[in-house]
């Protein structure tokens, strides 16, 4: 009875120091697994982080796109006036040229009148049919 007794002793005791490794590898294994859970936590918090910048960003970007459409639009405005302002330059140039012309053949005629008068002795009778300036009616 004995020698069974300090073999069931012997038995427990290698069944002990087994079940002892067991536990050491299973705390090893809680701790790593505790190190990996805390590391996936700094990195779901990092990507909740991007997550919000991204959606920070994206907001950022349609206002961008928002203003960018109305800068084009005053743009296109812009080069209207400028289309209209050069179209004015462009007449006002005409304007002036036809204003000197017309000084200049009213010079003529008053030189071509003089020489009339002159030449026949008698004050001429020329009837004047331009419009007056501004009215745009005949007298």
């Amino acid at each position: 009875a004995i020698v069974t007794l300090k073999a069931g002793q012997t038995q427990l005791g290698d069944e002990n120091k087994r079940l002892k490794t067991e536990l050491g590898q299973a705390s090893i294994e809680i701790k790593s697994n505790c190190v990996r859970e805390e590391k996936m936590k700094r990195e779901l918090s990092l990507l909740q982080s991007a997550g919000s910048e991204l959606a920070s960003l994206k907001t950022e970007h349609y206002k961008c796109q928002q203003q960018n459409q109305l800068l084009t639009q005053e743009i296109e405005k812009l080069n209207n006036i400028r289309v209209d302002i050069q179209t004015e330059e462009v007449a006002m140039v005409t304007f002036r040229s036809m204003e000197s012309r017309i000084a200049h053949l009213e010079s003529q005629n008053s030189v071509l009148q003089a020489q009339l008068e002159s030449s026949t002795g008698t004050t001429s009778s020329i009837t004047d049919y331009r419009e007056p300036r501004g009215t745009g009616t005949h007298h």
